[in-house]
């Protein structure tokens, strides 16, 4: 089998685990934002529930030439290796596969795309409408559908039409350090983590550090995107915000632990948020960090119910909020985010997926 998706999803790591585990071959294939400057393809080979091959190329391509690059990369694995069963995360990626010799038979587990609408708003609702219809052809002609929320399936009212398999499994904790050991006592920063844009209201947020100037608190930023190089410009004499750009996972790993909040703020005009559910907030937890997000997305009430997060609300000032938890000096419960975190742990959200799905993969 062969799994396929961009990276961050918030599922990368853990469907890795599982599958080299459960299955005695297994192809990953990690693919880097095709926003991002630097783009990459990581493709890793198990057999025997061992690394066989480790191959991460980067490439400087634009957009669409990157994605026609990696239908072109995964047409060539299929061939190579005779594959037959995919697994594939977003809406681009099982379109690329199922494009892919239409007419051989194929097993495809499809992760629908966290948003809809995919795309929203007057300019672009002609993208809108292809995006829908390829989600759509998706469903259609895959085997099994997984979503992450409630809001996903029902949004999509044509999928009653579809009788395929269908699994709400929502995205899973992260199984990173060993929360006995954090010492968060001292622990004062902020860190963000993920795709550079201002749809995650960064341009906001390094404003309010600047207004402010927060002397104890900084502010670190870890990833890469298209606001990258303007923001770079815009902190340059900035002290208290921190550009690290791309890090390795183990570098992102020592130095969130360092901190105290982790960023899932988002630009709440996009109507997807409501039907999302932001990969950051469990990796954020999963790092015992106090999570700090908008008040859309499902998740936002247990972060709220459980005491392990703050959320933003439309109406609220960008510049109170963050002042109101400095002054509040809040602490994380963490009695309550281990229950949290064993209770949605990787191998408890996919026992029903791996009786009927796995199963099927392993006879072929």
């Amino acid at each position: 089998m062969i799994f396929i998706c961009f990276e961050p999803t918030g599922l990368e790591i853990p469907y890795n685990n599982y599958f080299k585990k459960k299955l005695h071959f297994f192809i990953s294939v990690i693919i880097s934002n095709p926003l991002k400057e630097k783009k990459y393809i990581n493709i890793k080979v198990y057999k025997n529930h061992k690394l066989e091959l480790n191959d991460k190329n980067f490439y400087n391509l634009s957009y669409f030439k990157f994605l026609l690059f990696i239908r072109k990369k995964i047409k060539k694995l299929v061939f190579n290796y005779s594959i037959s069963n995919f697994f594939c995360i977003g809406f681009i990626i099982n379109f690329l596969v199922l494009s892919i010799n239409p007419f051989k038979k194929k097993y495809i587990i499809y992760r629908s795309t966290d948003f809809f609408p995919i795309l929203v708003g007057k300019k672009i609702h002609i993208k809108n409408f292809l995006s829908q219809c390829i989600d759509f052809f998706n469903f259609s002609f895959s085997n099994t559908l997984i979503f992450t929320t409630t809001r996903q399936l029902h949004a999509r009212k044509y999928l009653k039409f579809i009788k395929k398999k269908k699994f709400i499994i929502p995205l899973s904790s992260y199984n990173l350090v060993n929360l006995n050991n954090l010492k968060k006592n001292s622990a004062k920063d902020f860190v963000y983590v993920g795709l550079v844009s201002k749809y995650h209201l960064l341009d906001h947020i390094v404003n309010v550090f600047k207004k402010i100037e927060f002397k104890d608190y900084n502010l670190h930023i870890i990833g890469d995107g298209p606001f990258l190089n303007e923001l770079r410009e815009k902190t340059f004499n900035q002290n208290n915000v921190i550009i690290h750009g791309y890090l390795s996972d183990e570098k992102v790993i020592d130095l969130s632990i360092k901190c105290k909040y982790g960023l899932a703020l988002y630009n709440t005009n996009k109507d997807f948020m409501y039907y999302t559910e932001p990969a950051k907030v469990k990796y954020y937890l999963s790092l015992g960090l106090h999570v700090l997000t908008t008040n859309e997305p499902e998740i936002s009430k247990d972060l709220l119910k459980l005491k392990l997060g703050s959320v933003l609300n439309p109406s609220e000032n960008l510049t109170s909020f963050f002042l109101s938890l400095i002054n509040k000096d809040v602490k994380l419960n963490l009695d309550f985010l281990k229950k949290y975190i064993k209770e949605y742990n990787f191998e408890v959200l996919h026992k029903n997926f791996e009786l009927s799905t796995i199963n099927i993969i392993n006879e072929k």
